[in-house]
């Protein structure tokens, strides 16, 4: 049986322990309308869709702009805060995730390619 789930997580760089906390809210609570239905980890497989928010720990755009020229993609992902919160999160540890062998696909300067490009980050 597949689950398929899309959600949208606390947003800003210091909310990382909230969106733990609502990826278990989920896990926990979320019940489907019909009956006996499984839970979610009860199913074969899980995709889970949607802004998830987890950001790169801060270490400033100087580092992440460097990472992304230099395409040291791995450097970067090891700061990515899901990437760490798996490491000491169990719950986490269930789910894998594709390799991340791109560049970060947030934020850019509107009709560009360019990243954000404002002073407050």
């Amino acid at each position: 049986m597949l689950c398929f789930l899309n959600c949208h997580l606390a947003a800003h760089m210091n909310y990382a322990s909230e969106r733990v906390d609502e990826f278990e809210y989920i896990m926990d609570k979320l019940a489907f309308d019909c009956e006996n239905a499984p839970k979610i980890a009860d199913h074969k497989l899980v995709f889970w869709f949607g802004d998830l928010n987890f950001r790169i720990q801060d270490h400033g755009m100087h580092f992440v702009r460097s990472c992304i020229e230099q395409q040291n993609y791995s450097l970067l992902w090891s700061k990515d805060q899901l990437t760490m919160m798996k490491k000491k999160e169990q719950l986490l540890q269930e789910f894998d995730e594709g390799p991340l062998d791109f560049q970060p696909t947030y934020k850019f300067d509107l009709n560009s390619d360019n990243y954000d490009s404002r002073v407050l980050q």
